[in-house]
């Protein structure tokens, strides 16, 4: 959690969480994690080093902080579904829907989050968990929709892995500005999914 503090450097702007996540994470994703000083970011901020330090205890903090907002908001938003009474085909595509949203909301995470989550070692131990409880939730609905014979007796793991290599490709390629909405292109996703499933 960032450091409170009321303290602040004599002619030192006041910054906020936010305002210092959002420039970390742009400094991350153009940098690298490991590329990307204390230094740059205080500067990207617009404060000195020290005073950085009365907000965060060190970098590997800020990238923790950072990846959370992300990770927590797609575990919370795909539960919720998870929990919910859909059956099985609405409960995929209204899945697959909010990860877009979360994920086109946070594209400099998901950069940074796949860019440094195999070099990192247990740092960030909590958030793959997360991430793999989001996944395995996925292929719980799934196996529910087989199970209920919705979906064809297909071969579920090569199944699920297509359709979450689908959505964590997405980030790769999606533009605010672009010709889809995320809607729209949930929605395809979730026609793809169910033909992944379903055997002619």
């Amino acid at each position: 959690m960032l450091v409170k503090t009321d303290r602040k450097a004599k002619g030192q702007p006041s910054v906020g969480r936010d305002l210092i996540h959002a420039k970390a994470l742009k400094l991350f994703r153009q940098n690298g994690f490991h590329g990307t000083s204390m230094q740059d970011i205080a500067e990207a901020v617009g404060i000195l080093k020290g005073s950085l330090y009365h907000h965060i205890e060190n970098k590997d903090q800020l990238l923790s902080e950072v990846l959370e907002d992300y990770v927590a908001q797609v575990h919370h938003r795909v539960r919720e579904v998870f929990k919910s009474r859909l059956p099985p085909r609405a409960k995929l595509s209204r899945m697959i829907m909010v990860e877009l949203e979360v994920m086109a909301a946070h594209q400099d995470a998901i950069v940074v989050w796949s860019g440094e989550r195999g070099h990192l070692g247990n740092k960030l131990a909590t958030l793959e968990e997360r991430t793999r409880a989001v996944d395995d939730m996925l292929r719980s609905v799934v196996r529910a929709g087989v199970k209920a014979e919705i979906w064809s007796e297909v071969n579920e793991r090569m199944a699920c892995q297509a359709i979450l290599g689908m959505l964590a490709y997405f980030s790769a390629w999606y533009r605010p500005n672009g010709t889809l909405s995320v809607q729209e292109i949930a929605e395809s996703f979730a026609s793809y999914a169910n033909r992944i499933l379903t055997k002619d």
